[in-house]
């Protein structure tokens, strides 16, 4: 069971009279009566009892000396120690040798703060605190590593030619790019070593700790040294130290207290083995022309380095105008996520496209050919020959006049049209070839049509018979070689309505009835003729034959004619006739109408229009006797009689 300060107090107070009872027999043997000496209190040396020394051969004890005692017996048999907890403790005398009593008292907590005791008056030695227990501290260490590692990124962009060209016939060049990423192995810095120094004191007393260091970097404790630190108290100290390499190392601290010769150390171990913080670790790679795929590279980057490829078409409609470089800049980069920093590269890629003719081809396919038609004509009469009687006036014949159109004959069957081409490209043309399926055209080739120049090239073919169909054309140019052309073109053609249309329609004529009409379709045409005696048949007993052709006529000159002749006799009548004289007074007994106009039955004889045959009857002054006796001559062989002169009017 322990100790506590009072029974150490009880136990030290029966030993001090023990002791005191020993040292009185002892004085009382030496043969004689022993007198008391004079005593005085005295106190133990303050300045022994702040930080007294330790003998590691008695590590837990408080041990107090009191020198230069003349003899044994006159050694105090105890002390009284007064401890930092308030309590007090009887301590006996352990020893005496050499003039000197040694007083132990075991340290179990509280330290000294003072000790008396009483000796003779003629003492003139010293009270001290000969050695304390021995501190002991348990000291234990951490040693933290930590590191940044920041890496780099470089990126580098290539293609394959930088220089392309498109030919003509060509319409498009393909560039291969490659993209190349690669990173370093990591640059590590800010290398730093942190950590913590435990620091407990198990007993038996406090320790003043005067200082605590560390092989890398002044600790900080949180407390002013010295220190106290109480027996089952700790004390935590930490530290931090930035390195300029990551080498590894063992560290070590020291922890010095007061007493004499005393100090506590610690090691730890520390090495740099991964980083606390990677910086850059990832990188987004991005290129102008393509999204990358990956798009994000992170360490480790496998293969290494990592190659990106991928290919850009160029288009010729894209490279306008032709024969123009045109530049195509293209830049890829890294760039690291955390910081942003990176690396770019760039590659400029040149592309021509090579001009090629061009041409615009049109044509047209037109149809012709001519329908002609023939015609005939035929004359009738419904009588060829008449007699007029005595008492007769005439005679009337009927004509039928018919005209005959044929069916349509075809002929002269044409394709032609014209072939035009235009130079709608960005060069000079050379023309070698223009090959119409169904003639040649009256181009003459080769030849160079210029830009936005035209040239129209003519054909024409004739055919036996119609057939509808479609033509076609091609148009060769000096780039055929390279693919350019050739150029084509179609038309249609169907043979339609006829293109000239001949003796279609015709004029049908009479020598005696005139025009009798234009027709365009087979068609007969009516007229009659009368024969009266003295006009057409001027003497009596006399035949006379009248011939009446009737003709058509073609818009091409084309004729045809058919005749008719009719005899016509009158039989005479007595000799003799009615004289002007009786015309003219007897106007009741006219054959015809006294308004009959001369020049529509007689004429002639100077007699001017609108003259009826009454006026010229009755005015043979004005009109002449020769025009009065005709129309004597044509009343009266109206009437039925004879000719006048000579005169026989047997009417009344």
């Amino acid at each position: 069971m322990g100790i506590t300060r009072k029974r150490l107090g009880a136990l030290f107070g029966a030993s001090a009279l023990i002791a005191a009872l020993m040292f009185m027999a002892l004085a009382g043997f030496g043969g004689g009566t022993q007198t008391a000496l004079a005593a005085k209190s005295i106190a133990v040396k303050p300045a022994t009892l702040t930080n007294p020394g330790c003998e590691p051969g008695s590590p837990n004890e408080w041990h107090f000396v009191i020198n230069q005692i003349d003899k044994a017996s006159n050694a105090p048999a105890s002390i009284n120690v007064t401890w930092s907890d308030g309590t007090s403790t009887v301590v006996p005398l352990q020893k005496f040798t050499g003039g000197v009593a040694h007083y132990s008292a075991p340290a179990i907590g509280p330290s000294p703060t003072n000790a008396t005791t009483t000796i003779y008056d003629g003492w003139k030695g010293q009270f001290n605190l000969s050695h304390g227990p021995c501190v002991r501290l348990n000291v234990s260490k951490t040693a933290n590593t930590s590191f940044e590692r920041k890496y780099a990124w470089t990126i580098d962009k290539s293609v394959d030619d930088d220089s392309l060209t498109i030919p003509a016939g060509q319409d498009s060049v393909t560039a291969n790019y490659t993209v190349t990423v690669d990173v370093d192995g990591g640059t590590d810095s800010n290398f730093n070593v942190s950590g913590t120094i435990s620091i407990t004191n198990p007993g038996p007393i406090a320790a003043i700790i005067t200082g605590v260091s560390d092989d890398l970097a002044t600790p900080s404790c949180g407390v002013t040294f010295p220190y106290t630190l109480a027996v089952g108290a700790s004390l935590q100290c930490t530290y931090s130290a930035n390195l300029a390499t990551g080498t590894d190392g063992i560290n070590h601290a020291t922890v010095s207290v007061t007493q004499a010769g005393a100090t506590f150390k610690a090691e730890k171990a520390y090495d740099f083995d991964q980083p606390t913080t990677v910086t850059d670790e990832c990188a987004d790679v991005s290129d102008t022309n393509v999204v990358l795929d990956p798009s994000q590279l992170c360490v480790p980057i496998s293969p290494k380095p990592y190659v990106y490829t991928y290919s850009k078409t160029f288009y010729r409609d894209d490279l306008q105008p032709c024969d123009t470089p045109f530049e195509f800049p293209n830049t890829a980069a890294v760039a690291a996520t955390d910081t942003g920093a990176g690396d770019d590269d760039d590659v400029t890629v040149i592309v021509t496209a090579e001009c090629e003719m061009h041409l615009a081809v049109s044509k047209t396919a037109d149809t012709s050919f001519d329908r002609s038609f023939t015609w005939t004509i035929d004359k009738l009469v419904d009588q060829t020959s008449f007699i007029i009687p005595a008492n007769g006036t005439s005679a009337t014949a009927n004509y039928t006049v018919s005209v005959t159109k044929s069916a349509a004959t075809d002929s002269n069957f044409l394709v032609y049209g014209t072939v035009t081409i235009t130079n709608d490209g960005p060069i000079t043309a050379t023309i070698t070839a223009v090959n119409d399926d169904l003639a040649a055209t009256d181009c003459a080739v080769p030849f160079d049509l210029a830009v936005g120049a035209s040239v129209d090239c003519n054909y024409s073919l004739a055919l036996n018979a119609p057939a509808d169909g479609t033509n076609n054309v091609s148009v060769s140019v000096s780039q055929e070689a390279a693919g350019i052309g050739p150029f084509t073109a179609s038309a249609g053609f169907a043979f339609g309505d006829p293109t000239n249309v001949i003796d279609d329609c015709v004029n049908v004529t009479d020598s005696y009835a005139g025009l009798l009409g234009n027709t365009c379709v087979s068609q007969s045409f009516y007229y009659s003729r009368t024969f009266t005696r003295g006009v057409e048949i001027v003497n009596c007993g006399q035949t006379y034959y009248f011939e009446n052709i009737a003709t058509f006529t073609a818009p091409s000159g084309a004729t045809g004619s058919d005749s008719q002749t009719v005899d016509v006799t009158a039989v005479c009548n007595p000799v003799g006739g009615c004289s002007p004289g009786y015309w003219k007074n007897h106007l009741a007994s006219w054959p015809v109408s006294t308004d009959t106009l001369f020049n529509d039955v007689i004429g002639g004889f100077g007699v001017p229009d609108g003259v009826t045959l009454l006026q010229v009857v009755s005015q043979p002054q004005v009109y002449g006797g020769p025009a009065t006796e005709a129309v004597a001559n044509y009343l009266s062989i109206q009437a039925g009689l004879g000719g006048y002169p000579p005169e026989n009017c047997t009417l009344n």
